[in-house]
């Protein structure tokens, strides 16, 4: 599937804050309109694959954790911002050049 077709799957829902941009702890992936959208993000299976990549656990803490309240502040909002587009940018560069380089 090209990279163009993905979008960001959260498996805590995006209301909750404390884990909504935690890319570190696999909260975000990319999946499909299709599984993120019309399948209701495929939450089981995506919390098999956090744990896979995250290891075992790590699916369950971000669900125990998501109510936590962590607000940010204009600062703190304005780093994470930098950091999602430097990141994005690097990803999509990445992603671009992998295609690039096949036969």
């Amino acid at each position: 599937m090209p990279w163009t077709q993905l979008q960001a799957g959260h498996f805590v829902s995006r209301r909750h804050q404390f884990h909504r941009w935690d890319l570190d702890n696999g909260n975000v992936n990319p999946q499909c309109v299709a599984c993120n959208r019309f399948d209701q993000g495929r939450q089981w299976a995506h919390g098999q694959y956090i744990d896979q990549k995250h290891g075992e656990g790590s699916a369950a803490w971000l669900w125990q954790t998501r109510k936590t309240s962590a607000p940010m502040d204009r600062t703190e909002l304005e780093a994470l911002l930098a950091f999602m587009l430097a990141f994005n940018t690097a990803r999509i560069k990445q992603i671009k050049e992998h295609q690039d380089s096949k036969p």
